[in-house]
């Protein structure tokens, strides 16, 4: 937590702070002894499968504290199926899409058919054009 005022570097608030995001496990041992003043770390338990907070709300006595959130150690998810262990292109969704489409292509032989391509020809004008400003464009 990048910023977190020293006032709340207590290890009972670090752990309400632990608690409010998942399940607390320790300060880290840089934390304890101060060792880094810019931020402090704490070891949280936390379900991957729940969307992770981007911040926590810290209240003291009338004041309200908004503590950005920054996470290490988090595995990548995909982004079709949304499960930790492998990256959007080898996710078993796609997998079963492209062979699915490779079946229905292919012939009774068993060789892919490939649709063809039509190339459209440029016309070419006589005249180079040029960009045409207009009025409004004129003005500065």
């Amino acid at each position: 937590m990048y910023s977190l005022p020293s006032e709340y570097w207590r290890e009972e608030t670090l752990k309400d702070i632990g608690d409010s995001i998942g399940t607390f496990i320790k300060v880290a041992e840089e934390t304890k002894n101060r060792r880094f003043t810019s931020y402090a770390k704490i070891c949280v338990q936390m379900q991957l499968k729940k969307t992770l907070a981007d911040s926590v709300s810290i209240f003291h006595d009338d004041f309200e504290w908004i503590q950005p959130l920054d996470y290490e150690h988090i595995p990548f998810r995909c982004r079709k199926c949304h499960e930790h262990g492998h990256l959007f292109r080898e996710c078993p969704l796609n997998i079963q899409i492209k062979s699915d489409a490779n079946e229905a292509n292919k012939d009774s032989e068993g060789f892919t058919k490939v649709p063809t391509r039509r190339r459209h020809a440029k016309k070419h004008s006589a005249t180079p054009s040029s960009p045409k400003m207009t009025e409004s464009q004129n003005r500065f």
